[in-house]
């Protein structure tokens, strides 16, 4: 937030917190509070790891709460404490589209479970600035009408928009941004950057992601170690990571959300995801191939769960070869080793047809959540060796 802010986006004023720290004596603003682990991951409000809390001292017993969970299997070190904020909910974005290239996406609403494929689009020539025509068009199919609310979103939009081509980024999500009638304030946010950009972009990043070591402190096993290679070798299209967290699942699912979802629901089982992997819209089949190969090569696994939650921004067909590929190359037994593959978006029809080209994959669409598909799982695991 505190990059967001130094952009010259309004966003909530906000405080860190570790276990270390005085919560209801130290936050320099008044209640209502709002608390989120600090992770980068999206998700949280899905999970239940968004408080809102009346007073300061509702605020301790939630940063006290928070600094017990885990998130994707890393203890939570920080939590977030911003002002709340209330009102009317926006969506705002600029990512890469497989197709088109950078582009501008705008909503007259937003919050948890947004769709962004459900967002107005508009793709400016690339790396060229976004023109106020294009602007205007934007908020015009987005639907908002309010003259100082149209001012503030065109001026965060060419913000943001700047920002990721200066960056190097491969998203900048802020969702939701909400409209008081007087102030549009971002309290949601989703930055990725690409791990292969140039040192000149790295010097605008908020936080410079160093990999496995410096996220867990150990040194990378031999298959995030691959990964990485692998992502180096396209340094032009957004980099992809695989951490190991030392289970029996690969949990395959692309996207923090449905990550997390899937983290939680197969811990309900008993189940142990082996590893946390990301993959961006546009990084290619080459990088999703190497993310996938790891997870089958976890040592221990006995089982893989694959997909995303509803992937709007590319096609699903590369998807679905990348893991019949690899599920082919690993030489996987799925009679004794089940795969449940949940996928939907774009394509999905055919994705599904060259899915189903491999006899024994468990294949679910749209109609089952991401809950559902970890659940299918879960009654296939039982029988070739029992849950730990």
């Amino acid at each position: 937030m505190t990059w967001l802010r130094g952009l010259g986006i309004s966003v909530p004023r906000h405080a860190v917190f570790t276990g270390s720290m005085d919560v209801e004596d130290g936050v320099p603003f008044d209640p209502p509070y709002v608390a989120k682990p600090d992770v980068s991951l999206g998700g949280k409000g899905e999970r239940g790891l968004v408080r809102l809390c009346a007073n300061r001292e509702e605020l301790g017993h939630a940063v006290r709460e928070l600094l017990a969970e885990e998130v994707g299997g890393v203890p939570v070190s920080a939590v977030v404490v911003e002002e709340a904020v209330d009102g009317e909910e926006i969506y705002l974005s600029v990512s890469i589209d497989e197709r088109s290239g950078p582009v501008l996406r705008l909503a007259g609403r937003g919050g948890v479970g947004f769709d962004a494929a459900d967002a107005a689009t508009v793709a400016p020539a690339s790396f060229a600035p976004v023109l106020d025509r294009e602007l205007q068009a934007l908020v015009g199919a987005a639907g908002l009408v309010d003259e100082s609310l149209i001012r503030q979103v065109k001026h965060a939009a060419e913000v943001l928009w700047r920002a990721f081509l200066v960056s190097e980024a491969t998203l900048l999500e802020l969702n939701p941004i909400r409209w008081d009638g007087r102030m549009a304030t971002a309290v949601g946010a989703a930055l990725e950057f690409d791990d292969n950009a140039r040192a000149s972009a790295r010097a605008f990043w908020p936080i410079v992601d160093e990999g496995p070591e410096a996220r867990l402190g150990r040194p990378a096993t031999p298959r995030e170690a691959h990964v990485a290679a692998v992502s180096a070798m396209e340094p032009n299209t957004p980099a992809s990571s695989f951490i190991e967290i030392g289970g029996d699942v690969a949990m395959l699912m692309v996207g923090g959300g449905a990550g997390l979802v899937s983290y939680d629901r197969l811990r309900e089982h008993g189940l142990s995801p082996a590893c946390i992997a990301d993959h961006s819209p546009g990084a290619g089949e080459l990088k999703l191939r190497a993310l996938i190969d790891a997870g089958l090569a976890v040592p221990g696994v006995r089982g893989a769960i694959f997909g995303a939650v509803v992937i709007s921004l590319a096609d699903t067909v590369p998807y679905a070869r990348a893991l019949v590929d690899a599920v082919r190359g690993a030489g996987v037994n799925l009679e004794t080793f089940p795969v449940v593959v949940r996928l939907a978006g774009p394509n999905e029809d055919e994705a599904h047809h060259v899915l189903e080209s491999l006899p024994g994959l468990v294949v679910l669409g749209r109609e089952v959540t991401i809950e559902g598909a970890c659940d299918v799982l879960a009654e296939l695991l039982p029988a070739v060796g029992g849950t730990s």
